[in-house]
């Protein structure tokens, strides 16, 4: 009981706090858990309890998870571009310092990738021409992920809900990889080394921008307006759930941010790869 009240406290001074912090500071770090429980790891939104009213508790469970979900899948692309873009350039001989990350959310791939995309430029100015034929990945939205997020709320009539549940299910969606064939058809002998590094690489590039990147980041906007638009929503809610939905808030947003930077910056390597 004790716990209860201390955790329910904490909430309540989070919520007061706002008037001189900005909610959005909270985040999903340590203060954000602290506040929120249900951000934590190992611990399913759709279970956790935020309010007594049962259609305020559908929309923040659905919610929080999906963008727990979000965040989680963010930082995984904004990952798989930077070692993608990280590999390519130290075999085209950029040095780890000429591919630091950058500051705010997607900070690692474009400081990754960015420089990399100059690089090819300098090379394919030597009159290299090279092509990358890839083969799109097929997904499918996990139905169980969906048919249990459902199960929480009408998804037919409440729209918050409904776009929580279609993001956690395409978060968990499996997806058949894509194919990437990288051939030069003009300069093969001098853009050996950059053949090869694409053919490599190129991949996990496409899996950070085209299988989770350009698949998510409409899910990832509307995830975020869902946070912007909720307090209004729910009203007088209680301060567990106004709380949560601050923190939550700011993690949708920030996930959105990184997946759009992340996809920019992978897109500036593979196009210049004539990824077609």
């Amino acid at each position: 009981m004790s716990k209860m009240v201390s955790r329910a406290a904490k909430a309540m001074v989070l919520v007061l706090s706002c008037g001189l912090l900005s909610c959005g500071m909270v985040g999903g770090g340590a203060l954000g858990r602290v506040a929120c429980p249900a951000l934590g790891p190992n611990v399913s939104a759709l279970d956790a309890g935020f309010d007594a009213n049962a259609t305020v508790n559908a929309k923040v469970q659905t919610f929080v998870q999906a963008a727990k979900d979000l965040d989680a899948v963010s930082a995984q692309i904004e990952m798989k571009a930077a070692q993608a873009c990280r590999r390519m350039g130290m075999d085209l001989g950029l040095s780890p310092a000429q591919m630091q990350p950058r500051k705010g959310p997607g900070g690692a791939a474009a400081g990754a990738c960015e420089p990399l995309a100059m690089r090819i430029d300098a090379i394919l100015r030597q009159g290299i021409r090279i092509t990358a034929t890839i083969q799109p990945p097929r997904c499918q939205a996990n139905a169980q992920a969906q048919a249990h997020c459902a199960g929480r709320c009408d998804v037919n009539r409440d729209a918050e809900c409904r776009a929580s549940c279609e993001a956690h299910a395409e978060v968990h969606a499996s997806c058949q990889p894509a194919v990437v064939q990288v051939q030069a058809s003009q300069g093969a002998q001098q853009a050996a080394a950059l053949v090869a590094t694409l053919q490599a690489n190129l991949p996990l590039l496409i899996e950070a921008q085209i299988t989770l990147g350009q698949r998510l980041i409409r899910h990832a906007q509307v995830i975020a307006q869902v946070g912007a638009n909720l307090p209004k929503i729910v009203g007088k809610a209680g301060a567990q759930a106004l709380a949560c939905i601050g923190a939550a808030a700011d993690i949708a947003a920030s996930a959105s941010i990184r997946i759009n930077v992340s996809v920019k910056a992978s897109a500036s390597v593979s196009g210049r790869a004539g990824a077609r």
